[in-house]
């Protein structure tokens, strides 16, 4: 069997990852009602409902946290109603997800969920002060011998971090907010080995009135490292195989 993975951005914070086989969808059914971010691609979103292509049909689902510009309820449902899962992972509950199989997770909060593909997870504030309440859930994902790390929209408390201390992590997908927080940097660049860091969870190009992107690429001019390659993923299709 393929042993290689397959990383492909969607939208927003949207993120499908394959190996051997299985698929994992991350913040997949969102909306954003907030304006600042791009929706689901109307083809993406048709086909999910339609429960054909590539993305329909995914073994697990994931969701960092309960705002809809990563997980929207009415989408889940109708996504579950013409799409077979075989799990999710959440850290909130919710009616939409009341069809589907929770993964179970043990006491160091690591799920097997098929051979050599491993999920665990560290539960961090949301990032903003006015949302401190809202659990945001990162996730380390192991496919294969690569670690990918999620961190959603999650804060800067270092000490949130312990877990991950000595761990060599592959992939470290991070918002443009955390990076370009010095506290952010700290932990992405001196705290955790990561060996490449993607930018993620920007609106596409043409709709980014917030300049997030060029945000992104000045900080990246001034602070990445050279052995820490970072890039930017805010275009539908942007890949890579690992």
């Amino acid at each position: 069997m393929e042993k290689r993975g397959w990383i492909v951005y969607i939208s927003n914070a949207a993120i499908l990852l394959q190996y051997r086989g299985v698929k994992v969808l991350i913040d997949g059914l969102y909306r954003d009602t907030s304006g600042y971010f791009s929706q689901l691609p109307d083809a993406v979103w048709e086909s999910m409902q339609q429960g054909m292509g590539e993305i329909p049909n995914v073994d697990y689902l994931m969701f960092t946290h309960s705002h809809a510009d990563h997980f929207y309820e009415p989408y889940v449902s109708k996504y579950l109603q013409k799409n077979a899962v075989k799990g999710y992972a959440a850290p909130f509950s919710s009616e939409s997800l009341k069809g589907c199989t929770a993964i179970v997770f043990d006491s160091e909060k690591k799920a097997v969920l098929e051979e050599d593909v491993v999920c665990g997870y560290l539960d961090i504030r949301h990032l903003d002060p006015r949302f401190y309440h809202v659990t945001n859930r990162c996730y380390l994902i192991e496919m294969g011998e690569k670690r990918i790390l999620f961190l959603g929209d999650a804060d800067y408390q270092a000490e949130a971090y312990g877990a991950l201390h000595g761990l060599e992590i592959d992939i470290a997908f991070v918002t443009p907010v955390f990076f370009n927080h010095e506290a952010g940097r700290k932990i992405l660049q001196e705290m955790l080995h990561i060996r490449k860091i993607i930018l993620y969870h920007l609106p596409f190009c043409q709709e980014d009135t917030m300049q997030m992107e060029k945000m992104a690429r000045r900080d990246i001019a001034r602070y990445a490292k050279e052995d820490q390659p970072i890039v930017i993923w805010n275009k539908t299709g942007q890949s890579l195989v690992f």
